[in-house]
This record gives C-alpha cells, structure tokens and sequence, in this order.
C-alpha cells in the first residue's frame, strides 16, 4: 500500500484591485438592409457605407441612422471615401476617362467640390494616393506630391529632389510633415520648412572625410584608423562596407574614383567587383618622384594619374607607366578632368590637352580666379572649377565661366555622377545637393556607418506613441524616432530571427510606447526602455485567420474569422473571447469612438456595438508554490509547481501553472466566487482541497503556498517508440526519465534492448554497454526535473514480418530508497510491420484492474504525429477529449518533443498547441517531421468490470483538416488480486509478446521447483491451471482471442507472473 507522502498547508497572499461585474454586452444596431462595408468616425457622428455606396449616419450612438446623400456625380463611381476626425471627402472616377471628382463634407449634409484639384483630368485612379490627416490632405500621382492645409481649397507642391517614384503610394501625415516612399527611399517632407530630409541613423562617432561618387556609385570614407570605407549605389541611402588594401594617408585624399567598364579605380588601386578586393596599380616611386595616385582618370584602357611631376599613363593597367610631356609641369598633379575628350588641369594656369595625345598647352581661356581651384570637376558634360566658397561652371556658349553663386557655408569638397553633385561641408559633417548646376545647393543627410534601414525600400506603414513614432519600411525593416529628425534608431529584429515582412492587413500599433502588431497569428511586443522584443503567447484559436487587430483604449482587440473578437489587458500574454452572445458573420471594420466599439458586418448587414467604457476586465495571477520555510510567503529559494490546476466557480476552464508555478486567468463577465487550487495530478495523495472566496478586486494577486514533505525520493520513468519497428528503416526509442520527489540525487538508467532490433547509437552516449544492455550514469536530478534519451536502432532488413520484440528500461536513484517503485521499470513490446499511420495515439495498458492502488491506475498516454505533407508545418495542435472515467485534474504531461501550451476544460477536452514548431516535412528531413506529447492521467476509483476507456485525437497541421488518430481502449477487469500475490515476486519472461499461436515461457532463477501455472484473461477468470515440472515451457493459445492476459506461476510461497497480450 502506498503511503502518504506529504501534509499540505496553504497560504493565500492576496494583493488587492477591484473585480468588475460586466454590465453590457454586444448588442446590434442598425442601419440594416445591406452589407456593412465601412464605418467612419467623426467628432458627433458614427457613418456606415454599406457595400452598395448607400450611406448613413448616427448621431446617437447607432440608436437611430439616416440616410445621407452623396454627391454621385453622373457616370461617375465612388472609388473611396477618406476622414480626419472633423471632415469627409469623397473620391469619385469616371471609368472610360478616368477623370477624377473630389467632394468635402463635415457632417455629410452638404458637400463641396474641391474646383482646386491640383491634377488635371484624365488621370488614371490606378496611379492617385490620397491621404486626409489632422487637417491636411496629400495627393500622390505618378512622381508629383501636392498637399493642401485649407481643405482643398489651395493646394502646393512638395518636389523631392530625386523625383518620387510612381509605385510607392503610401502617404502618412502628422505633425506637420508628410512621410511618403520615394526612389528607393522615405521621405519626410516638412510643411513648415517646404524642405525634405532622411533620418540619420547609428551614428558611430567617425566623420565622414571625404565622400567620392561616380556614375550611381558613392564611396565614402571614415575618419576611424582602419581606413573604413563604404559604397552605395542608391544615392547614399544604404551602404555596405569596404576595405582599401593602402597603409598610408593617402587613402582618405582620392578627389576622383573612376568606374570604367565594371572595374572601379581608387586611390592607386583598383576592383573588378565593386569594391569586394582590391589590387594595388600604384608604384611607391617614378623617376625619383613621389606618386602621390590622388587624382586617376580611365578612358579607353588607359589610366592617367597624377605625378610629382606631372601626369602618369599606363597602357596595360598599371603594369607600367610613361610620362605624359614631362617636364611642363613643375608640381604635383592633383587635380585631372577629362571634358569633351579633352584633359584639364591647372598648374598656375589651366592646362589641357587632347585625351589621346601627349600634348599639354596652356589654355586661352582665363582661369575664372586667381587662385588655384580646390577641385576640377566634370559632371552632366560640364566643367566645374570649385573654389571652397564659389562654383564656376564653363560656358561652350559664351566661351567663360559662370559664376553658380556663393555659398552659405565653405565646402571641402565636391563629388559627382552622372545624376547628382555632392558637397561636403569644410567644417561640420554636413552635405548639400547641387539643383540646377549648382544654382542653389539644398542640405541633405547622409549616414556615417554601414546600415541605414529607413532609407531601404520606402514607407509602408507608422505607428504614433507617448513620444515615439514608429515606421515600417517596404524592406520591412522597423525603426523609431522622437523627434523626426536626427534621433532615428533601426529596431533590432525579434529574438525568434524574424525579418519583419509587409504586414498582410495588420496594422503597427503602439500601447504607451510599446510597438505591437500580429504577424501570422503571433503577437509581437517592443519596449524601447529595455530595447527588447518579447513574442507574446498564441492567440487564443487555433484556426481561423485574424481580420482585425488594434488598440482600443488600454486593451488589444482581435476579430478572428469565424471566431469573433477577442481582448487582451496584458499586450497579448492572453486572451479572452469578447464576442458574448454576438454572432458576427463577417467583420469588415471596426472603429472606436469615445470608448464605444463599433463593428461593421459585412455578411449580416449589420453594425455591432459594446461599452468599453464599462468594461472592467478582471483578472486572476499568482503563483503555486512549494513553501519551504511553512511561513506562507514566497520567498526566493522557493520554487514553483508547474502544472498545477487551479478552478474558480462558475468557469468551464482551468487555469494551469507554467514552467515556473506561475497562473493568469481573466473574465468578462460575472466574477468567479471561488478560485480552488488543486493538487490532484501531484503524484502523491492530498489530503484537502484548498479553496478560497475571491476578493471584489480588478486585477487580483493570489498565491497559495503548498508544504510538501521533504526527503521524499520518487523516480520515474516511461518509454515509447517514434514509430512502430519496420525493416531495414531508422527508429528510435525515446526513454523519459524525471524526479517526481522532494529530494536531489543522482542515479542510473539501465536499458535493456533486443538485439534482432539494431542498436546503432544513444544520445547522450551510454555510460557503459553490457552485451544487449546500455546504462547511463544520471547526474544529480534536480527537484521534477525531466530527461530524455535517444536510442536509434534499425531492424535488419531481411526480418520477417511479425518478428517479435521486447525491451524494458529500469531506473534507480542512488543513495534514496525510492518511495514508489512501481514507476521505476517499465517493458515494452511490439511486431514488425510493413506499413503503419505515423499519426497515432498510444496507452500504455490494456487493461486496468479494479481496486488496484492509486497510483497503479494511471494510465499513461502517447500521442505521436509527423508531417507527410509537402511543406514545413508552422503550427500543430492536438485536440483531445478525455473519457469521462478519468479524472482531468490529474492529469500531468511527462513528455514532450518540442515547447508546447497546455489548455484544459472541465469538459475533458485538452487541447497542446505547438506554435513556431516550424515541423519539417518528411521527405525533406524523416526524423524531424516527427514529434510527440506524452502525458499521465488516473482512471476515476470503483470503475466496474467490462467497463472500458477510450480515446482519440484530432492533429492540426496548421490551417489544415484535422487527422484523427486511431481509438485507445482500456477495459476494466477484476483485480489479479481475487489471488494471492506476497510480496515477495519476480518477473516472469514470456516471448513472443504480444503472441499469436504459442507463448514461450522461462521461470527466473529463483523459481526452479515445480509449480502451478494459472493463465487469467482480463475479466479476471481463470482459463487454464496445470502442475509444472520445467522451469522452460510453452503454453498453447491458438484457441485464446485477441486481448490482454496474465500467467501467474506459484511455488512454495513464491510468485512469478506477468502479462502477454495475444493478437490474432
């Protein structure tokens, strides 16, 4: 008889708060006769569209609707319908010329065309992005962008200096600035200062020295000690870094790289891959003179540098060099241009000659000052001479250079391309664009480091916080700003690796400052004070798809496509349903205005509403703890129970502690009265059931604090197989090992395999193998630590079917007398097969007999699925319905092969989610596409004779039909115990098990003497008694029917027996 193991006392810390008792609900208004398509909120009135244009509005909460006449002009259609929270503005098209008609109302009375549109007809809808926010409205067509702060009435142009591009349309003001994708990038033009910028991001503190640029490709270097060097080929909007093989100073004053027939030249050195290596063409000396290789031109195979004295040309690229008309020059070339075929240079005068020749002569033309210029600059078939506060540019026209005006500020330098000039201030790290030749210079920002993910790809989407925005980019990238500015910071990716893609539908929404949004039915949490992400818990169904997610008040709502909606008050940790009694067939928008949720239904025509603003979600969380000290507390050194059930009157659900003995459970709707802790699935009796009256609190704190007795030793284990055993195909056994006591201390697991099986290997490895036996040296088990072995084996392929095998797993703690050994070995046996359902479900008994003790009525449960689809699987769920003669309290999971969550009801049904399981599919990885869950439940006490428990489950593979696993029977038959078993009995081995025609059995050592043999079936009856005089013999069972049965050999007071199942 099992003794009790521990007394429990509990304690319950209660903190406080207020439990809410709900008094609205869902409840419908109108208006009704058609399909809900969109609702529209405006400061004193709820407006409803329903899908056949037909429009109307409540000033009364949904109480009472009327119609309201849009304007329709004739043969035209109504393509959208657009608001801030003071305005309606209605777009209309006309198909066949796509003309396009705008029309404003602040109440819908009364609309006004905006006569002012800033786009002429005959425009194509297709290409038109139209945004009305906090007053301003933005249109968006092809490349141009106008917006309007006097509701239409005037409208102005915003050009981008790089021309916007036609597929970016999407448009988000606030603030005064208008955030819209551009050419590869996201523009931020601000109304107040008619200019545009890109934020700045992960300043590294090093200067940029010099930015060198040609054709599409920008080189910048740093100021750093490693002669950082970075390029971008999209106007400085991204970056990617380089490395320059040059050990000298030199490398930061390169004024021209040359990017010739793919290969780009820099600074003495040049690279065929855009930067990736570099080969060195520079010599450290010429004819006594020092090769400075700060100035390189290449045209036609040949490359021009400049000299000590004078300019350089190789041939043969950079092999050798010759002068070009050396001694004309008396200085360092540093500055060469290359202008309608013709090089230029200045040496106390400019200097040219034809690019084919070698034939310098001083040119005609005066020079445009008297000073010597910082650079000599070609850009759009024009030649610059660039002092640090002046631009000359020379005129083919009037054969003279035209001043292009002064500056603000003194550059440093000047860098162009076939597309832009870029100039670099000589004091600060700023930039400027040259406009029209260098007419006016407008500042730009450009990044100082690698990455710039704001930049990349344009804008799809913002979210606003307290004091943050939040952007999304068409890359997908994630970044945040203050001040729209100089602040803007790239948000890291999600510890899971997720590179964020184009939200289906979703939207980012920001609680506080939290950014948060669902991405494939996960909910994503930022917190930009700990710059972390947390990946909130699934959703709470496990099918259906998310049509609606937002922020409403200080809660997270979600509709669920044939699920209804769904609320959570803890950024997603859980959910709770929100639907009540509504039966919404299909949301197709919902709005909050003042508190109040309105949801349009697009399939039962029409709009839903519910009170937010009195709604009190209330909420229970605490901890079961095991209460080391007695002092009712949890203290740091007390630790949790995980998996225990806790239930609150008037609920159909549980609540179960996790990992670390922590619950939540939350309410909409009437307050639980109770809320009892239960301790049935403890492998130890308990005596009490403790149960408290829940205090009229909101969010309520309770932990109860559980004594258990301590030095307790009790260890288990179980086993089962990945698949049943086939020929010549890898297996695997898994054995689950766990410390179900009060007390640490190492041990050993001993496995004994059948050799027909083919062992091939163990992880972890055995300690040691003896003959067909594998022992494994267990370190210290800490308190209910679990464990699992992998042991591979592979039949041979020329078995015959229907070979039997057997195998047993044994564990012992050391040092401890286990207080339980009835879970400390366990046998397993089975056939070989051809063919089997790899979605299946296991019991580990047969038959359970009446009056047996506690724990020997446990029936223990494996539930083994793998994906033969064609695709990874995302997400599996496991759907199971327990039979009505187990107790659900008691049920606790011993296995599992991967992260899952458990839901349990009182109704039995028990529901394992395996989210971002991320399955493979068979034929891409066998092993892999497996996976299990394993799990203990006991059969309720004084079940009678021929009563029978059955089983089944129901596998999801993410959206996909459930596969239902074969049907589990145990039946219920007389205790074996209508005979005498002393205490005093040993194993008995029997083969093949199960049997078909003839069971093999073999008495243990010390039994030898003659005996009796009693065969019983699982009712109890006795079937067959005879007198022994071998200790080897075989009993006939061709005339027995398939089912479990048990043989009991006794001899002078002692008992060998065991079980065999018989299968026809």
């Amino acid at each position: 008889m099992i003794k009790k193991l521990f007394t429990v006392l509990l304690t319950c810390a209660i903190c406080t708060a207020t439990f809410g008792q709900q008094d609205t609900d869902w409840i419908p208004v109108g208006p009704e006769g058609g399909s809900i398509s969109r609702l529209y909120e405006l400061e004193n009135y709820i407006f409803a569209l329903h899908s056949v244009y037909d429009f109307y509005r409540s000033s009364d909460d949904g109480k009472n609707w009327e119609a309201v006449k849009l304007p329709k002009p004739e043969g035209f259609n109504l393509i959208r319908i657009d608001h801030d929270r003071h305005n309606l503005v209605a777009l209309f098209d006309d198909y066949y010329s796509d003309e396009i008609r705008v029309f404003l109302s602040n109440n819908g009375d009364e609309w006004r065309e905006l006569r002012h549109w800033p786009f002429s007809t005959g425009q194509d809808a297709a290409l038109l992005t139209f945004k009305f926010q906090q007053g301003i409205m933005a249109i968006k067509y092809n490349a141009a962008l106008f917006y309007s702060d006097d509701l239409g009435q005037s409208w102005k142009p915003a050009p981008h200096p790089y021309g916007l591009n036609s597929n970016e349309r999407n448009i988000y003001i606030y603030n005064d600035h208008i955030f819209v994708g551009g050419a590869g990038t996201m523009g931020i033009y601000s109304i107040i200062d008619t200019s545009w910028t890109a934020g700045r991001l992960n300043n590294s503190g090093y200067q940029i020295r010099y930015i060198y640029q040609f054709d599409s490709t920008i080189i910048a270097a740093t100021s750093d000690s490693d002669n950082l060097q970075y390029r971008s080929t999209d106007f400085g909007m991204s970056w990617q870094k380089i490395s320059i093989p040059i050990d000298n100073d030199y490398a930061y004053f390169s004024f021209d790289p040359v990017l010739y027939q793919d290969t780009l030249y820099l600074m003495g050195t040049y690279s065929p891959d855009g930067g990736h290596s570099w080969t060195s063409i520079c010599p450290t000396a010429y004819d006594n003179g020092v090769l400075d290789c700060t100035n390189m031109i290449v045209r036609d195979n040949r490359i021009l540098t400049g000299h000590y004295w004078g300019v350089l040309i190789s041939k043969d690229r950079g092999q050798t060099y010759e002068f070009s008309n050396k001694g004309i020059f008396s200085n360092t070339v540093f500055n060469l241009a290359l202008y309608n075929d013709t090089l230029y240079t200045y040496l106390r005068g400019m200097l040219r000659s034809p690019a084919d020749q070698n034939n310098w002569q001083p040119w005609d033309i005066l020079t445009p000052s008297p000073a010597a210029p910082l650079q000599l600059i070609t850009f759009q078939d024009s030649l610059f001479y660039m002092r640090s506060d002046v631009v000359y540019r020379f005129s083919e026209a009037s054969r003279q250079w035209l001043e292009k005006g002064k500056y603000n500020t003194f550059f440093e330098w000047i860098a162009t391309s076939d597309y832009v000039m870029i100039a670099k201030e000589q004091l600060q790290d700023d930039f400027f664009q040259a406009i029209d030749h260098g007419d006016k210079w407008n500042k730009i920002q450009l990044p100082t480091t690698l990455y710039n993910s704001l930049n990349q790809g344009g804008l799809i989407q913002a979210g606003i916080g307290d004091s943050l925005h939040y952007f999304q980019t068409r890359g997908g990238d994630l970044v945040q700003s203050h001040n729209l500015k100089d602040d803007w910071k790239v948000i890291p990716p999600p510890p899971d690796g997720l590179h964020i893609p184009i939200i289906n539908g979703q939207k980012l929404r920001v609680v506080g400052d939290q950014l948060v949004f669902i991405n494939d039915n996960r909910l994503y949490a930022y917190d930009p004070d700990t710059q972390s992400w947390r990946i909130g818990a699934q959703h709470p169904i496990y099918t259906g798809r998310i049509l609606y997610f937002d922020k409403v008040e200080n809660y997270l709502l979600l509709f669920i496509q044939e699920q209804g909606f769904f609320l959570s008050e803890d950024l997603g940790d859980h959910w709770i349903p929100f639907s009540d009694e509504g039966e919404f067939g299909g949301v197709y928008d919902v709005i909050d205005k003042d508190g109040t949720i309105y949801a349009a239904d697009r399939y039962g025509g029409s709009v839903w509403k519910r009170d937010l603003a009195k709604l009190k979600l209330s909420s229970l969380r605490g901890y079961v703890f095991w209460d080391r000290n007695n002092n009712g507390l949890k203290d740091p050194e007390d630790q949790g129970l995980p998996g225990i059930f806790l239930s609150y009157g008037g609920h159909d659900d549980y609540a179960i502690t996790d990992s670390t003995g922590r619950y939540y459970t939350a309410f909409d709707g009437a307050n639980p009265d109770t809320l009892r802790v239960l301790l049935n699935n403890l492998p130890y009796e308990v005596s009490i059931t403790p149960s408290y009256a829940v205090p009229d609190a909101e969010h309520t704190q309770m932990n109860f604090a559980v004594y258990l007795e301590p030095d307790r030793t009790d260890w288990a284990i179980s086993l089962h197989t990945q698949s049943p055993p086939r020929a010549g195909f890898n297996n695997r056994f898994f054995l689950h090992y766990r410390n179900d006591g009060t007390t640490e201390t190492s041990g050993s697991l001993s496995f004994m395999i059948d050799p027909k099986l083919g062992y091939q290997w163990a992880v972890p490895a055995p300690s040691l193998v003896n003959n067909d036996t594998l022992i494994w040296n267990l370190n210290t088990l800490h308190l209910w630590e679990k464990g699992t072995i992998e042991v591979r084996f592979t039949p041979p392929a020329d078995l015959p079917l229907l070979t039997a095998f057997q195998a047993r797993a044994t564990i012992t703690p050391f040092g401890a007398e286990d207080v339980d050994l009835q879970n400390n070995e366990v046998s397993w046996s089975s056939l070989l097969l051809s063919s089997f359902d790899p979605n299946d479900k296991l019991v580990d008994r047969d038959v359970l007999e009446t009056g047996n003790q506690r724990a020997e009525q446990e029936l223990i449960y494996t539930i083994r699925f793998q994906n033969v689809g064609n695709y990874q699987a995302d997400k599996v769920v496991i759907r199971d319905t327990l039979d009505q003669k187990l107790e659900i309290e008691s049920l606790r999971v011993l296995a599992a092969s991967h992260p899952y969550t458990l839901e349990v009801e009182k109704s039995g049904a028990v529901t394992f989610i395996f989210d971002r399981i991320n399955l493979p599919y068979a034929d891409e990885d066998e092993t892999g596409s497996n996976g299990y869950i394993q799990y203990a439940v006991r059969a309720l006490p004084d079940l009678l004779p021929e009563d029978s428990i059955t089983n089944k489950a129901g596998i999801y593979f993410d959206f996909n039909a459930p596969i239902i696993t074969n049907t589990t029977v145990t039946k219920i038959a007389y205790a074996v115990g209508i005979f005498s078993i002393p205490v005093e009995s040993y194993p008995l081995t029997v083969f093949p098990n199960p049997t078909r025609d003839l069971l093999q059995v073999e008495l243990p050592a010390e039994i030898r003497e003659q005996g009796t043999l009693q065969l019983y079936n699982q009712f109890g009856q006795c079937l067959l008694s005879r007198e022994l005089g071998s200790h080897r013999f075989s009993v006939d069972t061709s005339d027995l029917s398939s089912g479990a049965y048990w043989i009991l050999i006794s001899s002078k007071g002692k008992v060998a027996y065991a079980q065999f199942m018989v299968q026809k």
